[in-house]
């Protein structure tokens, strides 16, 4: 008997951890180039993903390299500076977990 009730409780805390592990998987952003890039999570995760937006950050040069794009931390918009949408081409992003995980993936602006 103890080792069956052992056997159920080892299965039941493996059902849980698995269950609390949470998965980032992320896709590339693509737009045609003078479409609108929105620099928001759930553009970059895939259907896979476990996590919430609010537990998503993103970081990248977009928003931070002011010497080249024009980024609008209320509308999460970035363009390339001096245009009014986001030259062709492709664009590191990084998505990050507040537990720690995180995952590369890009923008992708094609003609």
């Amino acid at each position: 008997m103890k080792k069956i009730l052992l056997s159920i409780l080892s299965i039941i805390t493996l059902l849980s951890l698995s269950a609390c592990s949470k998965t980032l998987s992320t896709i590339p952003y693509e737009v045609k180039e003078g479409e609108e890039v929105v620099l928001i999570p759930e553009n970059f995760v895939a259907s896979q993903n476990t996590y919430e937006a609010d537990e998503l950050v993103l970081k990248s040069d977009l928003m931070t390299d002011d010497s080249k794009y024009d980024y609008d931390p209320l509308t999460h918009v970035v363009v390339t500076k001096g245009k009014d949408y986001l030259e062709q081409g492709s664009y590191d992003v990084w998505v990050e977990s507040t537990d720690g995980n995180a995952a590369s993936t890009s923008v992708i602006v094609s003609k």
